[in-house]
């Protein structure tokens, strides 16, 4: 059955979970078709700009400052990954976001090699509609050994080995991630007791967890109803 469902597996297992549930998505799209159906309810949306800093008045939020000018606002979601971490510590507090990078891998291919998404002891691969197969891999440094080049060679190398690829197969590009996580494992999702108006939604993995979030976010923001799935308290923040 392996066989039939990947025959272009050079080592073929003897055994092999399938699992039907789980699936790939290119994060722009569903986030294109969002912004699209805010747009159509009347949102405003402004790209490429860069946020310098959350403004307070008296301990509430009362917008963000960028380049171009202030935009007032009655409620600041932050929700900009681990980029978070210097936003909330220009306000003196801290957040306790880290960094869990990570490299995405881009190949270009000639035909389909895979059909589903494929995790093994060496390699885990998927492969888009236009053929591009896609690696994550962690990440630790710039060094040679351990930069993006050396580990796109090597992950290239284990492809070549595990998998019946064409010979044109190559390189078109090595993205690196910061991936927002927390000590505990858990996201956050809340406004913070110290400033009124400040919303935080950070967390991993941001994509899976974005239609959730988004609706408790809402929920709460606009209604006034949180999820209580865990209490808030002195000794702990507002978690999801």
């Amino acid at each position: 059955m392996i066989a039939e469902w990947e025959p272009h597996l050079r080592q073929v297992p003897e055994c092999a979970v399938f699992s039907c549930n789980d699936l790939a998505l290119d994060p722009a799209r569903p986030a294109g078709t969002y912004v699209g159906a805010a747009l159509a309810a009347g949102a405003m949306a402004r790209f490429n700009e860069k946020v310098g800093a959350i403004q307070t008045t008296n301990g509430r939020v009362t917008g963000i400052r960028l380049a171009g000018g202030t935009l007032k606002a009655d409620v600041v979601v932050m929700a900009a990954g681990s980029a978070i971490k210097t936003l909330a510590g220009e306000m003196g507090i801290d957040i306790g976001v880290e960094t869990s990078p990570a490299i995405l891998l881009r190949y270009a291919c000639s035909r389909p090699v895979v059909s589903r998404i494929l995790r093994g002891p060496r390699l885990e691969v998927r492969q888009a509609r236009d053929d591009t197969l896609f690696v994550a891999k962690s990440y630790v440094d710039d060094q040679v050994e351990s930069g993006p080049q050396a580990i796109c060679q090597r992950t290239l190398a284990v492809m070549k080995d595990e998998l019946d690829l064409p010979d044109d197969v190559r390189l078109t590009s090595a993205a690196v991630g910061n991936r927002p996580v927390f000590a505990d494992g858990l996201p956050r999702l809340g406004l913070l007791p110290t400033v009124e108006g400040l919303y935080v939604a950070v967390g991993h993995p941001g994509v899976i967890l974005a239609p959730l979030v988004g609706r408790l976010a809402a929920e709460e923001i606009v209604d006034g109803r949180r999820t209580g799935l865990i209490p808030l308290g002195k000794e702990q923040p507002p978690f999801l």
